[in-house]
């Protein structure tokens, strides 16, 4: 066996996900030191909401092919899982947004966290592809309130 070449794109691919946690440490430090106390907790509480929910979709989103083929979908309706994540995250982030200014923001990070946390139980309960679906377009909408 032939051992894989190296290049640099290969090293990108394998650094990417250390280079993002790094980022995100560093930043929080950086932030940390010019914050007051106060604002040191609920950033803390910020990064580390924002961080479980973007590591259980990065941990999701590379086992969803597998799991939709389990299910008997091809490459049309593996397409449409995805889609529908994309489609209703666009769609609904503008009115999010628009209302999270007038209302403000942490009802609206509650009700999103909230809603991964259902959706993460909703993955499992998923046995037909069109549920998958449905699953990720809940999920876009939980996305867009955060």
């Amino acid at each position: 066996m032939n051992p894989e070449p190296i290049s640099l794109s290969n090293i990108y691919v394998r650094l990417r996900p250390f280079a993002v946690i790094y980022f995100l440490f560093s930043l929080s430090c950086f932030l940390s030191l010019v914050m007051k106390k106060i604002d040191k907790k609920i950033f803390a509480t910020l990064f580390f909401s924002m961080f479980g929910t973007v590591t259980g979709v990065g941990i999701v989103v590379p086992l969803l092919p597998v799991y939709a083929t389990h299910l008997g979908a091809g490459g049309v309706y593996i397409a449409l899982i995805f889609a529908a994540f994309s489609i209703s995250r666009s769609v609904l982030l503008p009115y999010f947004g628009r209302s999270s200014d007038r209302k403000g923001r942490k009802p609206f990070i509650i009700a999103g966290l909230f809603a991964y946390s259902v959706v993460s139980l909703l993955y499992m309960l998923s046995h037909r592809v069109e549920s998958l679906i449905a699953v990720r377009f809940v999920q876009g909408i939980a996305s867009a309130m955060i």
